[in-house]
């Protein structure tokens, strides 16, 4: 049996969200926090980019960020990247304590650079001697990222 292509799967995840949006808003989207945090972890690239969209701009509240936040230590690189952008662009300040953990805890340059760059937009004044202090030490990368935070 031939395999769906991933734009088939892609658009059934999307009318799943548009549903399942429907569905839970009066449940101040715990149902649809739990699927995006399943879909964080889906082998699929494009359902993945679909999960981080729902965490920029559908899924709501301090809950929700606690929840997606929760999440990064327990994603590959590339994927806490991903939800560290998504976190970022959510703008809410309540995901800076996984952020910074991920920060000092992660091997992984590209994961350290997108931490960098969310401590910028989601830290607190307190937060600069930490990014000043990046500015001395890591790769040019980080360096570049403190540098834009601050």
């Amino acid at each position: 049996m031939a395999k769906a292509p991933t734009w088939m799967a892609a658009m059934v995840v999307v009318i799943a969200f548009a549903a399942l949006r429907g569905h839970v808003h009066a449940q101040d989207d715990a149902e649809l926090v739990q699927v995006v945090v399943e879909l964080l972890s889906d082998s699929d690239k494009e359902v993945r980019a679909l999960a981080m969209e729902q965490v920029r701009t559908q899924a709501k509240g301090t809950a929700a960020t606690r929840a997606f936040a929760a999440q990064l230590p327990k994603l590959p690189a590339d994927v806490q990247v991903g939800l560290l952008r998504a976190l970022t662009d959510r703008g809410d300040g309540v995901a800076r304590p996984s952020v910074l953990e991920l920060l000092e805890a992660s091997g992984d340059e590209s994961v350290r650079v997108a931490a960098i760059a969310a401590v910028g937009a989601l830290g607190e004044g307190g937060d600069a001697t930490l990014l000043i202090g990046k500015l001395g030490g890591g790769s040019k990368a980080e360096h570049a990222a403190a540098r834009k935070s601050l």
